[in-house]
Protein backbone atom coordinates (compact mmCIF):
# COMPACT_ATOMS: atom_id res chain seq x y z
CA UNK A 1 0.00 0.00 0.00
CA UNK A 2 2.84 2.38 0.94
CA UNK A 3 4.65 1.42 -2.26
CA UNK A 4 1.59 2.30 -4.39
CA UNK A 5 1.22 5.62 -2.59
CA UNK A 6 4.88 6.39 -3.20
CA UNK A 7 4.52 5.58 -6.89
CA UNK A 8 1.48 7.87 -7.12
CA UNK A 9 3.38 10.70 -5.43
CA UNK A 10 6.33 10.30 -7.81
CA UNK A 11 3.97 10.28 -10.82
CA UNK A 12 2.27 13.49 -9.66
CA UNK A 13 5.62 15.18 -9.14
CA UNK A 14 6.70 14.12 -12.62
CA UNK A 15 3.52 15.57 -14.14
CA UNK A 16 3.99 18.83 -12.24
CA UNK A 17 7.59 18.98 -13.39
CA UNK A 18 6.49 18.44 -16.99
CA UNK A 19 3.98 21.29 -16.79
CA UNK A 20 6.45 23.59 -15.08
CA UNK A 21 8.99 22.85 -17.81
CA UNK A 22 6.75 24.25 -20.60
CA UNK A 23 8.71 26.91 -22.47
CA UNK A 24 7.77 29.95 -24.51
CA UNK A 25 9.75 30.66 -27.67
CA UNK A 26 9.81 33.92 -29.61
CA UNK A 27 9.83 34.96 -33.27
CA UNK A 28 10.58 38.41 -34.65
CA UNK A 29 11.22 38.72 -38.37
CA UNK A 30 13.23 41.90 -37.81
CA UNK A 31 15.52 40.61 -35.04
CA UNK A 32 19.26 41.00 -35.76
CA UNK A 33 20.41 38.77 -32.92
CA UNK A 34 18.60 35.47 -33.51
CA UNK A 35 20.17 32.96 -31.15
CA UNK A 36 18.89 29.47 -30.31
CA UNK A 37 16.93 28.43 -28.34
CA UNK A 38 15.01 31.72 -28.92
CA UNK A 39 13.58 31.95 -25.40
CA UNK A 40 13.27 35.77 -25.21
CA UNK A 41 12.59 38.66 -27.55
CA UNK A 42 16.22 39.77 -27.73
CA UNK A 43 17.28 36.38 -29.13
CA UNK A 44 14.07 35.65 -31.05
CA UNK A 45 14.14 33.55 -34.21
CA UNK A 46 13.50 35.38 -37.47
CA UNK A 47 11.34 32.56 -38.89
CA UNK A 48 8.56 30.49 -37.33
CA UNK A 49 9.94 27.07 -38.24
CA UNK A 50 13.20 27.62 -36.37
CA UNK A 51 11.32 28.35 -33.16
CA UNK A 52 8.86 25.47 -33.70
CA UNK A 53 11.79 23.09 -34.11
CA UNK A 54 12.86 23.89 -30.53
CA UNK A 55 9.51 22.98 -29.00
CA UNK A 56 8.13 19.98 -27.21
CA UNK A 57 4.50 19.23 -26.35
CA UNK A 58 2.89 21.94 -24.25
CA UNK A 59 5.22 24.74 -25.30
CA UNK A 60 4.21 28.11 -26.81
CA UNK A 61 5.54 30.24 -29.65
CA UNK A 62 4.86 34.00 -29.75
CA UNK A 63 5.24 35.69 -33.12
CA UNK A 64 5.73 39.39 -33.79
CA UNK A 65 4.10 41.04 -36.85
CA UNK A 66 5.42 40.26 -40.30
CA UNK A 67 4.90 38.28 -43.49
CA UNK A 68 6.48 34.89 -42.87
CA UNK A 69 7.58 32.94 -45.94
CA UNK A 70 9.99 30.07 -46.43
CA UNK A 71 11.52 27.79 -49.00
CA UNK A 72 9.24 25.07 -47.71
CA UNK A 73 9.47 21.91 -45.65
CA UNK A 74 8.05 18.48 -46.35
CA UNK A 75 5.01 17.87 -44.15
CA UNK A 76 4.06 14.38 -42.90
CA UNK A 77 1.54 14.09 -45.75
CA UNK A 78 4.34 14.69 -48.25
CA UNK A 79 3.32 18.22 -49.28
CA UNK A 80 5.70 21.16 -49.46
CA UNK A 81 4.64 23.49 -46.64
CA UNK A 82 5.83 26.87 -45.37
CA UNK A 83 5.48 25.97 -41.65
CA UNK A 84 5.24 22.40 -40.30
CA UNK A 85 4.03 21.91 -36.73
CA UNK A 86 4.02 18.32 -35.45
CA UNK A 87 4.18 18.88 -31.67
CA UNK A 88 1.15 19.83 -29.56
CA UNK A 89 2.15 23.49 -29.14
CA UNK A 90 0.38 26.84 -29.27
CA UNK A 91 1.50 29.46 -31.80
CA UNK A 92 0.12 32.97 -31.40
CA UNK A 93 0.49 36.18 -33.36
CA UNK A 94 0.89 38.79 -30.65
CA UNK A 95 -0.68 41.63 -32.67
CA UNK A 96 -3.37 39.60 -34.43
CA UNK A 97 -4.19 38.44 -37.92
CA UNK A 98 -4.08 41.85 -39.60
CA UNK A 99 -0.39 42.15 -38.81
CA UNK A 100 0.92 38.60 -38.94
CA UNK A 101 0.71 36.20 -41.88
CA UNK A 102 2.10 32.98 -43.31
CA UNK A 103 2.39 33.21 -47.10
CA UNK A 104 2.62 30.14 -49.31
CA UNK A 105 3.73 32.21 -52.33
CA UNK A 106 1.28 30.16 -54.47
CA UNK A 107 3.86 27.37 -54.57
CA UNK A 108 3.25 25.53 -51.27
CA UNK A 109 0.77 25.08 -48.44
CA UNK A 110 0.91 27.69 -45.69
CA UNK A 111 0.67 25.44 -42.63
CA UNK A 112 0.61 21.84 -41.44
CA UNK A 113 -0.89 21.80 -37.95
CA UNK A 114 -0.48 18.52 -36.08
CA UNK A 115 -2.71 16.82 -33.54
CA UNK A 116 -3.24 18.90 -30.40
CA UNK A 117 -1.53 21.98 -31.87
CA UNK A 118 -3.12 25.45 -31.99
CA UNK A 119 -2.65 28.55 -34.14
CA UNK A 120 -4.17 31.89 -33.16
CA UNK A 121 -4.17 35.36 -34.67
CA UNK A 122 -2.72 34.72 -38.15
CA UNK A 123 -3.57 35.27 -41.80
CA UNK A 124 -2.88 32.26 -44.03
CA UNK A 125 -2.70 33.29 -47.66
CA UNK A 126 -1.53 32.21 -51.12
CA UNK A 127 -1.17 28.58 -50.07
CA UNK A 128 -1.40 25.78 -52.65
CA UNK A 129 -1.57 22.02 -52.10
CA UNK A 130 -3.48 18.87 -52.95
CA UNK A 131 -5.39 19.00 -49.66
CA UNK A 132 -5.65 22.09 -47.50
CA UNK A 133 -4.10 25.01 -49.35
CA UNK A 134 -4.17 27.26 -46.29
CA UNK A 135 -3.87 24.60 -43.60
CA UNK A 136 -3.88 20.81 -43.40
CA UNK A 137 -4.71 19.14 -40.09
CA UNK A 138 -4.52 15.36 -39.60
CA UNK A 139 -7.55 15.52 -37.28
CA UNK A 140 -9.99 17.89 -35.59
CA UNK A 141 -7.81 17.95 -32.45
CA UNK A 142 -5.81 20.70 -34.19
CA UNK A 143 -7.27 24.19 -33.58
CA UNK A 144 -7.27 27.44 -35.54
CA UNK A 145 -8.77 30.43 -33.75
CA UNK A 146 -9.20 34.07 -34.78
CA UNK A 147 -7.51 33.53 -38.14
CA UNK A 148 -8.10 34.67 -41.72
CA UNK A 149 -7.71 32.10 -44.50
CA UNK A 150 -7.73 33.94 -47.82
CA UNK A 151 -6.77 33.24 -51.44
CA UNK A 152 -5.59 29.67 -50.95
CA UNK A 153 -6.02 26.79 -53.41
CA UNK A 154 -6.33 23.00 -53.21
CA UNK A 155 -8.18 20.08 -54.77
CA UNK A 156 -9.93 19.53 -51.42
CA UNK A 157 -10.22 22.16 -48.72
CA UNK A 158 -9.01 25.27 -50.49
CA UNK A 159 -8.80 27.14 -47.20
CA UNK A 160 -8.65 24.32 -44.66
CA UNK A 161 -8.61 20.53 -44.60
CA UNK A 162 -9.80 19.00 -41.31
CA UNK A 163 -9.10 20.73 -37.98
CA UNK A 164 -11.36 22.62 -35.61
CA UNK A 165 -11.81 26.21 -36.75
CA UNK A 166 -13.19 28.85 -34.37
CA UNK A 167 -14.04 32.51 -34.98
CA UNK A 168 -12.22 32.54 -38.31
CA UNK A 169 -12.95 33.95 -41.75
CA UNK A 170 -12.45 31.73 -44.79
CA UNK A 171 -12.77 33.74 -47.99
CA UNK A 172 -11.73 33.73 -51.66
CA UNK A 173 -10.28 30.23 -51.45
CA UNK A 174 -10.67 27.92 -54.44
CA UNK A 175 -10.74 24.25 -55.49
CA UNK A 176 -10.39 24.61 -59.26
CA UNK A 177 -10.12 21.08 -60.72
CA UNK A 178 -12.86 18.65 -61.67
CA UNK A 179 -13.82 16.85 -58.48
CA UNK A 180 -12.69 19.78 -56.35
CA UNK A 181 -14.56 20.05 -53.07
CA UNK A 182 -14.72 22.34 -50.07
CA UNK A 183 -13.63 25.70 -51.44
CA UNK A 184 -13.57 27.14 -47.93
CA UNK A 185 -13.14 24.00 -45.85
CA UNK A 186 -13.33 20.22 -46.11
CA UNK A 187 -13.75 17.66 -43.32
CA UNK A 188 -13.55 20.39 -40.68
CA UNK A 189 -15.49 21.47 -37.59
CA UNK A 190 -16.33 25.19 -37.66
CA UNK A 191 -17.66 27.40 -34.86
CA UNK A 192 -18.78 31.02 -35.34
CA UNK A 193 -16.95 31.34 -38.65
CA UNK A 194 -17.61 33.37 -41.80
CA UNK A 195 -17.29 31.26 -44.95
CA UNK A 196 -17.70 33.60 -47.93
CA UNK A 197 -16.73 34.01 -51.56
CA UNK A 198 -15.11 30.60 -51.93
CA UNK A 199 -15.36 28.67 -55.21
CA UNK A 200 -15.07 25.14 -56.54
CA UNK A 201 -14.64 24.26 -60.21
CA UNK A 202 -14.65 26.00 -63.55
CA UNK A 203 -16.62 25.37 -66.71
CA UNK A 204 -16.46 21.57 -66.86
CA UNK A 205 -16.70 18.64 -64.48
CA UNK A 206 -18.58 18.12 -61.23
CA UNK A 207 -17.45 19.90 -58.07
CA UNK A 208 -19.06 20.23 -54.65
CA UNK A 209 -19.25 22.35 -51.55
CA UNK A 210 -18.24 25.82 -52.68
CA UNK A 211 -18.21 26.91 -49.05
CA UNK A 212 -17.87 23.67 -47.09
CA UNK A 213 -17.68 19.95 -47.84
CA UNK A 214 -18.33 17.24 -45.24
CA UNK A 215 -18.08 19.73 -42.37
CA UNK A 216 -19.88 20.44 -39.10
CA UNK A 217 -20.84 24.11 -38.79
CA UNK A 218 -22.30 25.84 -35.74
CA UNK A 219 -23.19 29.54 -35.62
CA UNK A 220 -21.59 30.19 -39.00
CA UNK A 221 -22.39 32.52 -41.89
CA UNK A 222 -22.02 30.81 -45.27
CA UNK A 223 -22.46 33.40 -48.04
CA UNK A 224 -21.58 34.11 -51.65
CA UNK A 225 -19.89 30.78 -52.32
CA UNK A 226 -20.23 28.91 -55.63
CA UNK A 227 -19.80 25.46 -57.15
CA UNK A 228 -19.23 25.44 -60.91
CA UNK A 229 -19.21 22.78 -63.61
CA UNK A 230 -21.56 20.16 -65.01
CA UNK A 231 -23.11 18.34 -62.06
CA UNK A 232 -21.82 20.87 -59.52
CA UNK A 233 -23.70 20.70 -56.21
CA UNK A 234 -23.92 22.45 -52.86
CA UNK A 235 -22.81 26.00 -53.52
CA UNK A 236 -22.92 26.77 -49.81
CA UNK A 237 -22.39 23.36 -48.24
CA UNK A 238 -22.27 19.70 -49.33
CA UNK A 239 -23.00 16.67 -47.12
CA UNK A 240 -22.50 18.74 -43.98
CA UNK A 241 -24.27 19.41 -40.68
CA UNK A 242 -25.36 22.98 -39.93
CA UNK A 243 -26.80 24.32 -36.68
CA UNK A 244 -27.81 27.97 -36.12
CA UNK A 245 -26.25 28.99 -39.42
CA UNK A 246 -27.17 31.48 -42.13
CA UNK A 247 -26.68 30.22 -45.71
CA UNK A 248 -27.23 33.08 -48.16
CA UNK A 249 -26.42 34.18 -51.69
CA UNK A 250 -24.68 30.95 -52.68
CA UNK A 251 -24.99 29.28 -56.10
CA UNK A 252 -24.44 25.98 -57.89
CA UNK A 253 -24.46 25.32 -61.61
CA UNK A 254 -26.60 22.21 -61.12
CA UNK A 255 -27.99 21.13 -57.72
CA UNK A 256 -28.57 23.02 -54.48
CA UNK A 257 -27.37 26.58 -54.40
CA UNK A 258 -27.49 26.54 -50.61
CA UNK A 259 -27.06 23.03 -49.17
CA UNK A 260 -26.85 19.56 -50.72
CA UNK A 261 -27.71 16.48 -48.61
CA UNK A 262 -27.08 18.41 -45.42
CA UNK A 263 -28.73 18.21 -42.03
CA UNK A 264 -29.77 21.75 -41.09
CA UNK A 265 -31.26 22.81 -37.74
CA UNK A 266 -32.42 26.28 -36.68
CA UNK A 267 -30.84 27.75 -39.79
CA UNK A 268 -31.80 30.19 -42.56
CA UNK A 269 -31.39 29.47 -46.27
CA UNK A 270 -31.81 32.79 -48.08
CA UNK A 271 -31.47 34.00 -51.68
CA UNK A 272 -29.50 31.04 -53.00
CA UNK A 273 -29.69 29.94 -56.66
CA UNK A 274 -29.22 26.76 -58.71
CA UNK A 275 -30.61 24.93 -61.71
CA UNK A 276 -32.56 22.68 -59.31
CA UNK A 277 -32.98 23.21 -55.59
CA UNK A 278 -32.28 26.90 -55.14
CA UNK A 279 -32.15 26.67 -51.35
CA UNK A 280 -31.45 22.99 -50.79
CA UNK A 281 -31.60 19.52 -52.28
CA UNK A 282 -31.92 16.39 -50.16
CA UNK A 283 -31.06 16.14 -46.50
CA UNK A 284 -33.14 17.02 -43.45
CA UNK A 285 -34.14 20.54 -42.43
CA UNK A 286 -35.65 21.25 -38.99
CA UNK A 287 -36.91 24.63 -37.72
CA UNK A 288 -35.48 26.42 -40.72
CA UNK A 289 -36.39 29.53 -42.70
CA UNK A 290 -36.15 28.92 -46.47
CA UNK A 291 -36.81 32.18 -48.27
CA UNK A 292 -36.07 34.07 -51.47
CA UNK A 293 -34.29 31.19 -53.18
CA UNK A 294 -34.46 30.63 -56.94
CA UNK A 295 -34.22 27.53 -59.14
CA UNK A 296 -34.14 27.91 -62.91
CA UNK A 297 -35.91 24.57 -63.19
CA UNK A 298 -37.38 22.72 -60.18
CA UNK A 299 -37.59 23.31 -56.45
CA UNK A 300 -37.04 26.98 -55.75
CA UNK A 301 -36.87 26.45 -52.00
CA UNK A 302 -36.06 22.75 -51.68
CA UNK A 303 -35.70 19.96 -54.23
CA UNK A 304 -35.92 16.17 -54.36
CA UNK A 305 -35.73 13.87 -51.40
CA UNK A 306 -35.51 16.42 -48.61
CA UNK A 307 -37.48 16.00 -45.40
CA UNK A 308 -38.51 19.30 -43.84
CA UNK A 309 -39.96 19.77 -40.35
CA UNK A 310 -41.47 22.84 -38.65
CA UNK A 311 -40.09 25.23 -41.23
CA UNK A 312 -41.23 28.22 -43.27
CA UNK A 313 -40.82 28.28 -47.05
CA UNK A 314 -41.60 31.72 -48.45
CA UNK A 315 -40.89 33.85 -51.50
CA UNK A 316 -39.07 31.11 -53.40
CA UNK A 317 -39.28 30.84 -57.20
CA UNK A 318 -38.93 28.00 -59.72
CA UNK A 319 -40.52 26.81 -62.93
CA UNK A 320 -42.01 23.91 -60.96
CA UNK A 321 -42.32 23.61 -57.21
CA UNK A 322 -41.69 27.19 -56.16
CA UNK A 323 -41.55 26.24 -52.49
CA UNK A 324 -40.64 22.56 -52.75
CA UNK A 325 -40.46 19.83 -55.37
CA UNK A 326 -40.68 16.10 -54.60
CA UNK A 327 -40.04 16.49 -50.87
CA UNK A 328 -41.71 15.51 -47.60
CA UNK A 329 -42.91 18.44 -45.49
CA UNK A 330 -44.28 18.10 -41.96
CA UNK A 331 -45.79 20.97 -39.93
CA UNK A 332 -44.54 23.56 -42.41
CA UNK A 333 -45.80 26.89 -43.74
CA UNK A 334 -45.55 27.48 -47.51
CA UNK A 335 -46.44 31.03 -48.48
CA UNK A 336 -45.74 33.51 -51.24
CA UNK A 337 -43.88 31.05 -53.46
CA UNK A 338 -44.08 31.20 -57.27
CA UNK A 339 -44.00 28.69 -60.12
CA UNK A 340 -43.06 30.44 -63.35
CA UNK A 341 -43.93 27.71 -65.86
CA UNK A 342 -46.88 28.30 -68.15
CA UNK A 343 -49.03 25.79 -66.29
CA UNK A 344 -48.08 26.95 -62.78
CA UNK A 345 -46.78 23.56 -61.66
CA UNK A 346 -46.95 23.68 -57.89
CA UNK A 347 -46.06 27.14 -56.71
CA UNK A 348 -46.30 26.01 -53.11
CA UNK A 349 -45.23 22.40 -53.63
CA UNK A 350 -44.98 20.09 -56.62
CA UNK A 351 -45.35 16.33 -56.08
CA UNK A 352 -44.11 15.16 -52.68
CA UNK A 353 -45.93 14.63 -49.38
CA UNK A 354 -47.27 17.34 -47.08
CA UNK A 355 -48.47 16.53 -43.55
CA UNK A 356 -50.09 19.13 -41.26
CA UNK A 357 -48.89 21.98 -43.46
CA UNK A 358 -50.33 25.38 -44.33
CA UNK A 359 -50.08 26.35 -48.01
CA UNK A 360 -51.35 29.89 -48.65
CA UNK A 361 -50.91 32.79 -51.04
CA UNK A 362 -48.87 30.84 -53.57
CA UNK A 363 -49.52 31.10 -57.30
CA UNK A 364 -50.88 27.53 -57.52
CA UNK A 365 -50.57 24.07 -56.04
CA UNK A 366 -50.33 21.09 -58.39
CA UNK A 367 -50.33 17.33 -57.85
CA UNK A 368 -49.54 16.88 -54.18
CA UNK A 369 -50.32 14.24 -51.58
CA UNK A 370 -51.97 16.36 -48.92
CA UNK A 371 -52.84 15.35 -45.34
CA UNK A 372 -54.51 17.56 -42.72
CA UNK A 373 -53.63 20.99 -43.95
CA UNK A 374 -54.98 24.31 -45.13
CA UNK A 375 -54.45 24.95 -48.83
CA UNK A 376 -54.95 28.38 -50.35
CA UNK A 377 -54.46 30.03 -53.74
CA UNK A 378 -53.39 33.49 -54.72
CA UNK A 379 -56.02 35.62 -56.33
Amino acid sequence: MKFNALRLTVLCLCLLSFRAAATTYYVDINNTNATPPYTNWSTAATDIQSAVNQTTNGDSVLVNPGVYQSGGYTAPDGSLTAVVVTNAVTIQGVDGLAQTSINGSNTMRCLYLGNGASLMGFTLTNGAAGNGGGVFCPSTTALLANCLLISNSASSGGGAYSGTISNCTLTENICPPTGGNGGGAANSVLYNCTVSGNVTGGNTGATSGGGANNCKLTGCTVSGNASHGAGAAGGGAYTSTLNNCTVSGNSADDLAGGTYNCNCTNSSLLNNTALEGGGASGGTLVNCTISGNNAYSDGGGVYYGATIYNSTLSGNVAQEGGGADDCTLINCLLTGNTASSSYDAGAGANYGTLINCTVVNNTAVYYEIVNNQIVGYAA
